[in-house]
């Protein structure tokens, strides 16, 4: 691998995660307020539309994990 795969795989994450708040640093600094509302805005529903979307699949997978805990040692081969 080379050393720019190497730095995103460690701080990929850390990127992710500070993108969010340096947009919203960058515009209050230049005074444009507006468009940190509706960036915080646009981001809010998609975070809530991921949740809603993957909701299902998890609730799911939390069943099927609860009804395996409930089966006895010796049925579950």
């Amino acid at each position: 691998k080379s050393w720019v795969q190497t730095l995103m795989q460690r701080y990929g994450v850390i990127g992710k995660r500070d993108f969010f708040s340096f947009v919203v640093f960058l515009t209050t600094i230049v005074n444009r307020v507006q468009i940190s509302y509706w960036f915080i805005v646009v981001i809010s529903y998609l975070a809530v539309g991921g949740v809603l979307l993957s909701q299902r699949k998890m609730l799911k997978k939390a069943t099927r994990i609860s009804a395996q805990r409930n089966v006895p040692a010796e049925d579950r081969r």
